[in-house]
């Protein structure tokens, strides 16, 4: 562990953690993916928030998902014309289309499973939810737990 400080600055601190080294299980082609390790699938993250874009591209991409990204309605809808993704997660109050239409429109593309994302509070979302025309809804701040369920129903699904 480690300190620095300066008056006026601020303080650093750094604590190191030994970890033991993660030694990978070799893959066996003909054995299937545990339950808890889905199969990889065409995930489309569609977010104007850049944080959020690259966030979900990074964690999904790191469990082996083929990400493709979009920061508007009309962007979603054209790369899901071109390769209809397994799941999309795409954020309530994007700009262009509203997500009724846009869901529409993704579906016809051939996409999946369509879930909306939404820092909207569980009281709003009862009014919200059943007019949105997708399969679920997930709440900002993003936990993994959801967005790994919503995998699996997907590959079951595929």
């Amino acid at each position: 562990m480690a300190a620095e400080s300066e008056p006026g600055h601020g303080s650093t601190f750094t604590v190191t953690l030994p970890l033991p080294e993660r030694q990978p299980r070799p893959a066996d082609p003909t054995e299937p993916p545990a339950e808890d390790e889905p199969q990889q699938m065409r995930v489309l993250v569609a977010d104007d928030d850049p944080t959020t874009l690259q966030l979900l591209r990074v964690v999904l991409g790191r469990a082996g998902h083929e990400v493709t990204t979009a920061v508007n309605a009309q962007e979603a809808v054209a790369l899901a014309d071109r390769a209809p993704p397994d799941l999309v997660l795409m954020d309530v109050e994007m700009p262009g289309e509203g997500c009724v239409s846009t869901a529409a429109a993704l579906r016809a593309a051939g996409a999946g499973r369509v879930i909306a994302v939404t820092g909207h509070s569980a009281a709003e979302l009862k009014l919200l939810y059943p007019a949105l025309n997708v399969d679920q809804v997930i709440t900002k701040p993003l936990r993994m737990e959801p967005l790994v369920r919503e995998l699996r129903q997907s590959k079951e699904r595929r």
